[in-house]
């Protein structure tokens, strides 16, 4: 399974600021952060959570697509793999027919829901 994560486009964000007239700085006491927090999200160096976000775009007036950038990962934390199983249409289909609510990937038993 892959994640969306969310980014700070520095080169948007810089735009913006500048026609705010305003640093990381003055952003970060503006929305209430620190201001290290700020930098590290400008740099790229954390992801934006939402409710950042909603402050950010909030305080300059903006839309996502102009300061935010969407990034897919498929490792956490850089070192463990998110997992993801692909599966057939009719092995879907065989596992619904079964009515089975265990599958089992590599070595280990997974449960699930199915839910109409």
């Amino acid at each position: 399974m892959k994640k969306i994560k969310v980014l700070i486009n520095r080169e948007g964000l810089d735009k913006y600021l500048l026609a705010h007239n305003m640093t990381l700085l003055d952003l970060a006491n503006a929305i209430y952060i620190d201001r290290t927090y700020m930098y590290r999200l400008a740099n790229g160096k954390c992801y934006v959570s939402g409710r950042i976000r909603e402050l950010i775009m909030r305080h300059l007036n903006t839309e996502f697509e102009d300061i935010f950038i969407t990034k897919e990962i498929t490792y956490v934390d850089r070192r463990f793999k998110i997992p993801e199983l692909h599966i057939s249409k009719s092995e879907l289909n065989q596992l619904l027919d079964s009515q089975s609510k265990e599958i089992t990937i590599g070595n280990e038993k997974v449960m699930i829901k199915i839910i109409d």
